[in-house]
C-alpha cells in the first residue's frame, strides 16, 4: 500500500508534460493501494495533461486493481488514457475522473465497485468512451 505525507503525491503518476515527441505507454498488471492527506486532485494513479509534442501519445493502463482510501482511483487531465480489463473499487472518492477538454481515450471491460462518490465523473468537457464497464 502506498501512503504519503505529501498532500497531492499519486502512487503511479504518468507525466508526459515534458515529452519531446509521441508515442505509447502501457502500464499493466499493477495493484495499487493509495493514501495521501489532500481533497482535490487526490489520486491513486494520475495522468497529468502531456506537452503539446506527446498530445498524440497514447497511454494504455491494463489489468490494474486500483483504490485509495483518501481520494479517486484514476484521475486524467489529458490526453488520450485507455483503462482496460481493471478494478477500481473503495476508493473515498470517485472511481475514474476525466477532466477538461483534451482528456479522451476509453475505458472498455472494467468493474468500479464501491467507490464513495460516481464510478465516472467526467467534467469540462472531457470525452472518453465507456464501453462494457
Amino acid at each position: 500500500a502506498w501512503r504519503s505525507d505529501k498532500p497531492y503525491e499519486a502512487a503511479l503518476t504518468v507525466d508526459l508534460s515534458e515529452a519531446a515527441s509521441g508515442g505509447s505507454v502501457t502500464i499493466s498488471g499493477l495493484t495499487v493501494r493509495h493514501s495521501s492527506p489532500s481533497i482535490a486532485q487526490n489520486y491513486a494513479v494520475y495522468v497529468p495533461p502531456p506537452s503539446r509534442a506527446a498530445s498524440a501519445t497514447k497511454v494504455e493502463l491494463r489489468d490494474l486493481d486500483v483504490s485509495s482510501s483518501s481520494g479517486s482511483g484514476l484521475g486524467v487531465e489529458g490526453g488520450d488514457v485507455t483503462l482496460l480489463s481493471s478494478k477500481v473499487h473503495d476508493c473515498r472518492n470517485h472511481g475514474l475522473v476525466f477532466l477538461g477538454p483534451s482528456a479522451r481515450g476509453a475505458v472498455r471491460g472494467c468493474e468500479l465497485a464501491k467507490n464513495k462518490l460516481n464510478g465516472v465523473l467526467l467534467r469540462d468537457g472531457a470525452s472518453p468512451a465507456i464501453e462494457g464497464s
